[in-house]
């Protein structure tokens, strides 16, 4: 089943049109929500000051290497709730997410990765058109580097999401699509450090991530997308996962070498 029309170049300035019409919308005030510090479940990251535009993000959870929101609320629609699409029906919404990244050279994460998943659901029978879209911007700022204060190290990336994020019932069978989508983005800290000439390992950082969804319907029954889950997680510095390794095995040697001193006792005895 395909979910992206992609017939002629009216339809493109529609799907154009409909991004424009979100990027438009998404500078409305609000109050922020704030969460507070927390750390990874080994304690080996600190993030400080979560918080996000509208509360739609919801208390995280702490993981074993990340954050993990799984309580989203970042929904819209082309019309009202149980009611299909009015004409030229039009529905978005922006949030975004702040907080701080801390650690000390040995447990700092070498990448960040980042997955968002959701769904959407359009339903537009006949001539009716229904289209939703999805984009997710992430910028790094990097402050220190081997606790040493830097100016200037920062990045700004989207996520890769299924079909490009542009999802039609145009071309559906019977016009209904009920799609689960989902999200990635590594970022490379070392990459991003090695390309402006710096060496070393960013110990201090500032993460700042925007979520765009948009729902365009034309009198169709039914054009909403939602996000269900992010989870944002720390990849450690290869040292680090090798140093962890090797305490696992320091860990088994001592029993080790206390059974075999013991077999060793008997055969002599």
């Amino acid at each position: 089943m395909s979910i992206i029309r992609t017939r002629g170049r009216g339809w493109m300035v529609l799907v154009a049109l409909v991004s424009l019409l979100g990027a438009l919308a998404s500078g409305e005030d609000a109050q922020a929500a704030s969460y507070g510090d927390f750390s990874t479940a080994g304690g080996a990251v600190d993030l400080n000051g979560v918080e996000d535009d509208t509360g739609a993000f919801g208390a995280p959870t702490p993981a074993a290497n990340g954050l993990v929101f799984d309580l989203l609320q970042v929904s819209t629609r082309c019309g009202v709730v149980g009611g299909s699409c009015p004409s030229f029906g039009f529905g978005s919404v922006s949030e975004g997410l702040r907080f701080g990244i801390s650690a000390d050279a040995a447990t700092a994460p070498s990448a960040i990765v980042i997955r968002q998943r959701g769904r959407t659901t359009l339903l537009a029978p006949g001539d009716e058109q229904a289209i939703s879209t999805i984009s997710t911007t992430v910028g790094v700022d990097i402050f220190e580097v081997d606790g040493i204060t830097v100016n200037n190290l920062n990045i700004a990336v989207q996520l890769a999401f299924d079909a490009g994020g542009t999802y039609s019932a145009a071309d559906a069978a019977g016009g209904l699509v009920d799609f689960a989508f989902s999200g990635e983005l590594t970022i490379d800290l070392a990459a991003l450090l090695a390309a402006n000439a710096t060496t070393g390992i960013a110990t201090l950082m500032g993460i700042d991530l925007s979520t765009l969804l948009t729902a365009f319907g034309d009198g169709a029954e039914n054009a909403l997308i939602s996000t269900d889950s992010l989870e944002i997680l720390f990849v450690p510095e290869p040292n680090t996962a090798l140093l962890i390794g090797l305490g696992l095995l320091a860990l088994r040697w001592p029993r080790s070498d206390r059974g075999s001193t013991r077999d060793r006792e008997k055969s002599i005895g």
